[in-house]
């Protein structure tokens, strides 16, 4: 039955404890609630609906860090939200009804799979567990198979060393390109694209008895190809552990969706009743502004470029963090996916398959003076619209205040830069243009203007951030440097401006 969860929520809300904040009174659905108050239940329940509401790519660990933080903001944003803080009972409401409604799309289930012993979740509208006797191979092994271009095998390995069965399965296939591999003592992963557009992801994690895992195949055409794989990914644990727990466990979701739900009958025809929140097409906290309400002002912008074959893409935090709406230069919204103000950098979902993507250097470790490139859309809309190339060398490989999460270049970097990719002489990414020294403080505080003064962000602190977001790496194997024009060509097709609007 679908929505087991919901009901169990609304049906035992009655009897745990609720929160100390008042049920009844007035400002409850739009006080928020800070996350001290929410338990590790609470937290995982809220980590699954980011997840199904295509803004998280983390595990569903019920600690609120970062990149739980990060994806609350880029939901918000999504609605044009300016609200800070805890999340309120209103848009807690509102993300619990977007993630069943995406689940709902799918027929979402999760269930510990009987030959392997794992929790592994499905997409029931595209697969189901094939019933073969458990004997032989097959005793270890599920195959969860369909006709909607989607497989997903989910097996148990006894040996004590994976990594040759990981890497060997990429011979079956015609493969195109390794986009991700990952190597840990614990955890073995590889992700390629085979020739015909087939997306295969494989995992497996250690276990007390052995390795377990699962492959998962879909062509690149699926909807919701990407929803699909995190969601398989973040549900999955290979002892069968619950990834979420008991609703006696989330206490504060338990009292929000009896909050909005005790108007609704308790049973139809002796079965519990799939309630739900009732789910607006955006969050009550969130509404958006009538169109004459809406400011319409360009204020700012930046170049990003795509780093992954599903329309992800990269640019500076500080070129959009203050934004109440995010678009290309054809006026399409784009959807803030991550934001590390840290680092300053940041995700955007382009929403585009076709979009050509960079690649990263294998090895990130830059030298002084060696070659590079700047691609970026300076003074976008007051000078030019065009993009603009400008080629230097590395001149430090420490930043500000000998930072090492920055290198210096002497390449032309000007207002409209920020967020573009350095690139090396092969056309590979080692780098993200960040900052220039302020010309006017540096004369002040100097009595001399700087020259050629600019800095990127290392290329190893974009794996990291990409990692972080189970961005799938792409690597380029081939190092030889190729001419001007061909990196221009490679900028071209997958550097682009975006607009700040508030």
């Amino acid at each position: 039955m679908r929505h087991t969860l919901a009901v169990a929520f609304v049906i035992l809300g009655s009897a745990l404890a609720s929160p100390s904040w008042s049920q009844t009174s007035v400002p409850w659905g739009d006080t928020g609630i800070a996350q001290t108050s929410l338990t590790n239940g609470d937290v995982r329940y809220i980590q699954d609906a980011l997840v199904w509401n295509e803004v998280y790519v983390g595990l569903k660990d019920g600690g609120w860090g970062p990149m739980t933080q990060s994806a609350v903001d880029a939901w918000r944003k999504r609605y044009r939200s300016d609200r800070t803080g805890g999340l309120t009972p209103r848009e807690i409401a509102s993300l619990m009804g977007f993630a069943w409604k995406a689940k709902d799309e799918v027929g979402w289930k999760v269930w510990i799979d009987p030959k392997t012993g794992a929790t592994i979740g499905y997409p029931s509208k595209y697969v189901s567990p094939e019933q073969l006797p458990a004997v032989g191979v097959e005793a270890l092994r599920t195959k969860y198979i369909g006709n909607r271009g989607v497989y997903l095998i989910s097996s148990r390995k006894q040996e004590s060393n994976i990594v040759p069965f990981v890497e060997g399965l990429t011979s079956g296939f015609d493969v195109k390109s390794i986009d991700y591999r990952l190597s840990r003592p614990f955890r073995q992963v590889i992700s390629f694209t085979t020739k015909d557009e087939m997306k295969l992801y494989i995992r497996y994690d250690i276990t007390q008895v052995g390795w377990s895992g699962f492959l998962l195949g879909m062509r690149s055409d699926v909807p919701k190809y990407s929803l699909i794989a995190t969601a398989i990914s973040t549900d999955f644990s290979p002892d069968g552990t619950k990834v979420l727990p008991d609703p006696d466990a989330a206490p504060t979701i338990v009292a929000v969706l009896k909050w909005v739900g005790n108007d609704m009958p308790n049973t139809l025809d002796g079965e519990p009743v799939q309630r739900r929140p009732q789910t607006p097409s955006q969050p009550p906290v969130a509404e958006r502004p009538n169109d004459k309400e809406i400011p319409r002002k360009i204020v700012g912008a930046g170049t990003a470029f795509s780093i992954s074959p599903n329309g992800v893409s990269v640019t500076n935090s500080h070129v959009i963090d203050k934004c109440n709406l995010v678009t290309d230069s054809d006026g399409k919204n784009l959807k803030v996916v991550s934001i590390d103000s840290k680092r300053d950098l940041a995700l955007i979902d382009t929403e585009s398959s076709t979009r050509p993507f960079l690649k990263l250097r294998r090895d990130q470790t830059i030298d002084l003076g060696e070659n590079l490139f700047l691609a970026g859309f300076p003074y976008y809309g007051s000078i030019s619209t065009s993009l603009n190339l400008t080629n230097g060398i590395v001149t430090s490989l420490k930043g500000i205040a000998d930072t090492p999460m920055h290198f210096q270049l002497n390449a032309s970097l000007q207002p409209g830069n920020s967020g573009g990719p350095v690139l090396d002489a092969s056309g590979a990414v080692i780098g993200v243009a960040v900052a220039r020294v302020n010309d006017i403080k540096a004369l002040q505080s100097t009595g001399t203007v700087p020259q050629s003064m600019n800095y990127a962000i290392r290329g190893s602190v974009l794996e990291a951030f990409l990692l972080e977001n189970d961005i799938l790496l792409t690597k380029k194997s081939d190092s030889t440097a190729i001419n001007s024009k061909d990196i221009a060509k490679l900028a071209t097709d997958s550097v682009f401006p975006i607009l700040c609007w508030r």
